[in-house]
């Protein structure tokens, strides 16, 4: 009993003790005593955006990348001028030639190339009767100049005297020729007729004189010939194999300028920016040439048409005297080689065109020749 008691007493005092702990005391019951200073509480991180970098400079240049061949370069680009001449003597092939002067016209204004275009007699006629809207259009068109020049059978065509003018007097010279160049041509009989004709029908027809007389007579009848030409209202003459320059002069005439005569259709299947590059360096090099210079490009209507000219084909076997035989025929050109010769053209005007955007080139027609040496 007595044990009883002093166990119950010692019970007591021990819950008397724990009553006096302080409450912010705390007692670790059967853990080991952690003696490390409590983990800090963290705020959440702050989120930062990465630095944003500059872009990359290149330490160097990109390397240069070459751009497609360019046109060729040529000198003294304000003093290279290019004249475009189209001789029409097809008199044979009469429906070919019409559709090609068309083309030619469509081609020359839609790259804005100038043109001289050459008539004779014949061709006049025969555009008059055939296609009215032609001559029409040639008279019209910004970009074409008319001009004129001399076939056989008319008697003062070079090595075709067949007439005898060389036996005549400077007077009886000049009025059978005056009597040519203002009636129309028998192209059997080579004399003239009654109708109008000549040099005189076509500066009617178009309002104007005809700049270009172009008339290759032998020396014993030229001066004649330049004389009628003149006479009637033309300026301009042509002579071939040397240099003429701008204001140059010939019985009253004056020449038309130029330092190279191209004769294109002789370049068929060659690179065009080469044979006109070629020209223009020729020209510079001329003998007695002076700026500004000159490259006429000349074709006829039959170099694309036919493999021969009409007058070559009818009068140009001996011996030279009438009657002719107005039915032979040249072969026409195979369809492959009209297209090449098209093609030849075709690029050499649009070359021109692309030179003449770069200043390199003028290219020009009779009206512009007249103001330059008139200046």
């Amino acid at each position: 009993m007595k044990r009883l008691l002093h166990f119950l007493s010692l019970i007591t005092m021990l819950i008397s003790a724990c009553s006096q702990i302080p409450s912010s005391v705390t007692i670790n019951l059967g853990s080991p005593t952690n003696t490390a200073a409590p983990a800090p509480t963290l705020l959440p991180p702050t989120q930062v955006a990465p630095p944003t970098a500059a872009p990359l400079k290149p330490t160097a240049a990109p390397p240069t990348v070459a751009s497609p061949s360019a046109a060729p370069t040529t000198k003294s680009s304000t003093q290279d001028y290019i004249t475009f001449s189209i001789n029409t003597q097809e008199f044979v092939y009469t429906a070919q030639s019409i559709a090609l002067l068309n083309r030619i016209v469509d081609l020359h204004e839609k790259h804005q190339v100038a043109v001289d275009i050459f008539l004779a007699t014949e061709m006049t006629d025969i555009y008059e009767s055939q296609a009215p809207d032609l001559l029409k259009r040639l008279k019209a068109s910004p970009v074409v100049s008319i001009s004129y020049h001399t076939r056989p059978p008319k008697p003062y065509h070079n090595d075709f005297d067949w007439l005898g003018l060389d036996k005549m007097s400077a007077k009886q010279q000049y009025d059978t020729i005056m009597n040519y160049e203002t009636h129309g041509l028998d192209m059997v009989t080579g004399q003239p007729t009654s109708a109008n004709g000549g040099y005189k029908k076509l500066k009617e027809y178009m309002g104007y004189a005809p700049y270009i007389a172009s008339a290759l007579s032998d020396k014993d009848v030229a001066n004649s010939v330049y004389s009628v030409f003149k006479d009637l209202g033309a300026v301009f003459t042509i002579v071939h194999g040397r240099t003429v320059n701008v204001g140059d002069t010939q019985s009253g005439l004056y020449l038309k300028p130029e330092h190279v005569d191209l004769r294109i259709f002789e370049h068929v299947g060659k690179n065009v920016e080469g044979v006109i590059t070629s020209a223009i360096d020729e020209a510079h090099n001329a003998k007695n040439a002076k700026a500004p210079y000159f490259i006429g490009v000349k074709m006829h209507d039959n170099d694309f048409i036919a493999e021969k000219s009409a007058w070559l084909t009818i009068y140009g076997a001996k011996p030279r005297k009438p009657p002719y035989n107005t039915s032979l025929k040249a072969n026409l050109l195979t369809a492959d080689k009209q297209a090449a010769m098209w093609t030849l053209y075709e690029s050499t005007v649009i070359y021109v065109a692309s030179l003449r955007t770069q200043g390199k080139v003028t290219a020009v027609n009779a009206p512009t020749m007249l103001a330059m040496v008139k200046k």
